[in-house]
């Protein structure tokens, strides 16, 4: 069965052709046809003939429910990019509607909420670990900020002399 939002539910022995629904569009709407195309897309993993279909639905004259359906739809055929977009629609049309705030919310582009200054402990480290590479090779060693604070042959005896353990790198050279 296919179902249309909006619409009644349509029985199908089996999922029509893109060719066959196009003769079927004769009989319905342009909007249904639409629909119909929708679905088609997405069962067949057509992103572009997904775009193409929305195209020709009227979405100010949707329910919360269509708009969900194409969403998921859109996402079945690969249209993340319409489904984005379905989404932020619906939501903004339907605030109350849980489900499509919800998808809104997930498929929003994603956002940079901070940015904390490199630490410069970690490049003096990593200079450090450059130049004594070959000296202290096979060792654990306690670095921190550059300078070397211990050594040893096994972590555990490395951690026993290091007893201020913040902002400190502790790895096998």
């Amino acid at each position: 069965m296919l179902r249309f939002p909006n619409y009644e539910e349509i029985p199908l022995k089996k999922p029509p052709t893109y060719a066959e629904a196009d003769e079927t569009a004769d009989l319905m709407t342009r909007e249904d046809a639409a629909w119909l195309a929708l679905q088609l897309a997405a069962e067949e993993g057509d992103a572009a003939s997904y775009v193409r279909a929305a195209s020709g639905i009227d979405w100010e004259h949707q329910n919360a429910r269509a708009f969900v359906d194409a969403v998921k739809w859109a996402l079945a055929a690969g249209a993340h990019l319409k489904a984005r977009e379905l989404a932020t629609q619906g939501a903004e049309l339907f605030p109350h509607d849980p489900e499509l705030v919800n998808m809104a919310r997930i498929l929003a582009p994603p956002k940079i909420i901070g940015r904390t200054p490199a630490d410069p402990a970690v490049k003096l480290n990593r200079d450090w670990l450059v130049q004594h590479a070959e000296e202290y090779h096979g060792k654990w060693v306690a670095i921190r900020e550059g300078r070397l604070l211990a050594t040893a042959s096994t972590l555990r005896d490395l951690l026993k002399q290091v007893s201020d353990r913040n902002h400190t790198l502790f790895t096998k050279v």
